[in-house]
C-alpha cells in the first residue's frame, strides 16, 4: 500500500495543476517575472558600496557620509588608502573636498576632492606603529566627520 501511494499522490498533484496556467507554445520559454508583480525586495545603500575595509557611515539629515581604508591591518613602511564618499538623498556631491589624518608614529594625512559620484579617495605613507595598535583615522567631507580604522601589524 505504501509504494502505491506515493505514485498516486505525486500523479494528483500533476493532474491537479494543469490547466492554471497560460498555455506555452513549444517555442516559449519559462520567465521568472511575474506580470504585475511587485519588484523585488531590494536592500538599502550601505557602506559596503565604498570600497576598502573597515566602513564607517553616518547620517546628518538628508546627507549620508562614508569612509573605508584600503586594509583593516597595514604593515609599517607601506600606503594606506582612505576613501570617502558623500551623498545628499542619494546623489553623490561633487566638489567637497575630504581629508584625512591620523597619527601613528607621525602625524599623517591626505586630502581629495568628491568626483560626480561623491567618492573620494587619498593616500599616504604609514611609517608604522606599535602591533597591534588601532589607528584611528578621523575623515572630514565638506563641515562633515567620521571616524574610520585600522590595525598595525
Amino acid at each position: 500500500m505504501k509504494r502505491v501511494a506515493w505514485p498516486l499522490c505525486l500523479s494528483f498533484l500533476v493532474l491537479s495543476t494543469v490547466g492554471f496556467g497560460p498555455a506555452l507554445s513549444p517555442t516559449t520559454r519559462m520567465s521568472s517575472e511575474i506580470p504585475n508583480a511587485p519588484p523585488m525586495f531590494q536592500p538599502p545603500t550601505t557602506a559596503l558600496a565604498i570600497p576598502g575595509r573597515n566602513p564607517a557611515c553616518t547620517n546628518v539629515g538628508a546627507t549620508r557620509i562614508c569612509a573605508s581604508v584600503s586594509t583593516a591591518r597595514a604593515a609599517p613602511h607601506t600606503i594606506v588608502t582612505v576613501n570617502g564618499m558623500m551623498k545628499i538623498k542619494g546623489v553623490g556631491q561633487a566638489g567637497q573636498v575630504m581629508t584625512a589624518t591620523w597619527r601613528s608614529k607621525v602625524a599623517a594625512s591626505c586630502s581629495a576632492v568628491t568626483d560626480a559620484n561623491g567618492m573620494a579617495s587619498c593616500s599616504t605613507y604609514f611609517p608604522g606603529a606599535t602591533k597591534g595598535r588601532i589607528i584611528r583615522v578621523k575623515v572630514t567631507i565638506g563641515k562633515h566627520k567620521l571616524t574610520t580604522h585600522f590595525t598595525s601589524k
